[in-house]
């Protein structure tokens, strides 16, 4: 404590006026961030900007090797899920 001053000195500050000092400089960083670049958008965007590609079929090629292997029971379930529910009607 600087008893001319009855306050404390600028290296003795309590832990409360520190954390102040912090949670105020990253405030400000982040405000000079936001105002610096205003068009660039945010992390994890839920409505990116999509853009839409038409392609004529002749372009569209299959992939040399199998991306995605079938597995013979797992077609048997869909096939057999399909026939249950092709049937049903709506209300």
């Amino acid at each position: 404590m600087d008893i001319e001053n009855d306050g404390p000195r600028p290296r003795e500050r309590s832990l409360a006026g520190k954390l102040k000092a912090k949670s105020r400089r990253r405030r400000e960083s982040l405000e000079r961030l936001r105002s610096s670049s205003p068009a660039r958008a945010p992390r994890n965007d839920l409505l990116p900007n999509l853009d839409l590609a038409y392609v004529p079929l002749e372009d569209i090629r299959l992939p040399s090797r199998e991306i995605r292997k079938l597995d013979p029971a797992t077609c048997v379930r869909w096939r057999m899920r399909s026939a249950r529910w092709a049937s049903a009607r709506p209300f």
